[in-house]
């Protein structure tokens, strides 16, 4: 059945690939999101998504134009 809502935040998601039980590998899950402002910081360049989570732009793999207006 459905469960409970999560409560209102940010949140990631990972793969795990399992083998006979074990954890053999973890990696991060690929997913859209808008960019609300590319800034400067100490450890580099960060692109700050709507909703407050901020990443390395290094982790950033492609910035695409929205289908839709936002």
């Amino acid at each position: 059945g459905a469960g409970a809502p999560l409560p209102a935040g940010l949140y990631s998601f990972e793969l795990e690939s399992l083998n006979q039980g074990q954890v053999t590998s973890t990696r991060p899950i690929e997913h859209y999101a808008l960019v609300d402002e590319a800034r400067q910081s100490a450890s580099g360049v960060e692109i700050v998504l709507r909703g407050g989570a901020a990443v390395a732009s290094s982790d950033v793999s492609a910035l695409r134009r929205p289908s839709a207006p936002v």
